[in-house]
């Protein structure tokens, strides 16, 4: 079988990532002479259309079955499920396929949403001085190439949630309808939204770095026990994914699934423990003062926490990313908020860099 349009959709894939590497060095290497992080809202716009032209070229194989961006392509043809679950993403696709558009057209779309949420989500948190900055720094992060090709339902609904929580220092009205829109496109992002909500009652970080360490020693010392229980509780069909036996995997091939069991993930705690160390840092050591900023924090910790619980799910990237979403805003937000060190290009200098080496390894 001829899979040379699959090689070609892994390449387009490769190359967006190589182009996003790029611009991020280009925005570390013109940091260093900066004495203001990068604004330019053009930029973030130009970012925003080329991210969906290039998701709406990618080249598909449609016998690649295993392949989500194959699948939502068969759904939006007419084949397949329509999602039943996520309303809202059902509604969105009829709509678009109701006004006769191309399949390119559709998956553009969904990556223009998924951009430029993310890009008012910026705009709003580094109160229109530093979008471009915090922006780059999200389409830098690891995953999110993946969240805007592949799992794309889920891409749209994370960077829905995060405008929600952005917006809930202007609007808690507007923040409620996006969080709603958010988890009818996709459920799962109920966590984060719940995270948010939480965090309004665990609102000191030490009571949320205590329950991060609980949750860590449960996982590590009973993480099946845990993870069964869970699973049993939750009602959702991505409840599969929480599942410890492969036989109990409907749908998916038992030795594919056996390849992404993994265990306890050390790799992912050390990355998800990066954002708390330096949130820790900028709120007790630099004395970062910012509501905004200590919600996230908490908000983040806690949404964490649960994903520590099912850390040996099957695709346990898709549960820790429903907190990871929030890890590049807390890693850059107060370098484009406060004026922290005196040569404050270098910590954005060297932040970003970091991001950007770090998503070649996760």
């Amino acid at each position: 079988m001829d899979h040379s349009l699959l090689f070609a959709y892994h390449d387009h894939i490769a190359m967006m990532r190589l182009v996003l590497s790029i611009i991020g060095w280009i925005f570390v290497i013109t940091s260093i002479s900066r004495k203001h992080n990068i604004n330019a809202p053009v930029l973030c716009g130009v970012l925003t259309l080329a991210f969906a032209i290039s998701c709406a070229t990618i080249p598909l194989d449609m016998s690649a079955w295993w392949e989500d961006h194959v699948v939502y392509s068969y759904t939006y043809m007419g084949h397949g499920e329509r999602y039943a679950n996520d309303p809202f993403f059902t509604f969105f696709t009829n709509m678009v396929r109701a006004t006769g558009l191309p399949l390119s057209w559709y998956f553009g779309l969904i990556a223009a949403w998924y951009v430029g949420a993310y890009w008012l989500a910026c705009r709003i948190m580094t109160r229109g001085r530093a979008q471009a900055t915090l922006l780059v720094m999200i389409m830098c992060s690891s995953f999110f190439i993946a969240y805007g090709v592949n799992t794309l339902r889920a891409g749209m609904a994370v960077s829905t949630a995060v405008l929600a929580i952005a917006m809930y220092s202007r609007s808690r009205i507007w923040a409620g309808v996006l969080a709603l829109i958010a988890i009818n496109i996709h459920f799962s992002v109920a966590l984060t939204i719940c995270a948010f909500g939480l965090a309004f009652v665990l609102k000191n970080p030490k009571w949320c770095l205590a329950l991060w360490c609980l949750c860590l020693l449960l996982s590590f010392g009973m993480g099946n026990t845990v993870q069964d229980m869970l699973a049993d509780l939750v009602t959702d069909e991505r409840a599969k994914y929480l599942e410890t036996e492969i036989s109990k995997q409907a749908g998916f091939n038992a030795a594919a699934v056996a390849l992404l069991k993994k265990g306890f993930r050390w790799d992912f705690v050390a990355y998800s423990l990066l954002p708390i160390v330096v949130g820790w840092y900028y709120i007790y050591v630099k004395k970062f003062e910012d509501g905004m900023y200590k919600h996230l924090y908490c908000t983040y910790i806690i949404a964490n926490s649960v994903w520590l619980l099912v850390i040996g799910a099957f695709f346990t990237d898709r549960f820790a990313y429903l907190s990871w979403c929030l890890s590049p805003i807390l890693l850059m937000l107060p370098l484009c908020r406060a004026r922290l060190f005196a040569n404050q290009n270098m910590a954005v200098v060297a932040t970003l860099a970091m991001t950007i080496l770090i998503a070649y390894f996760i």
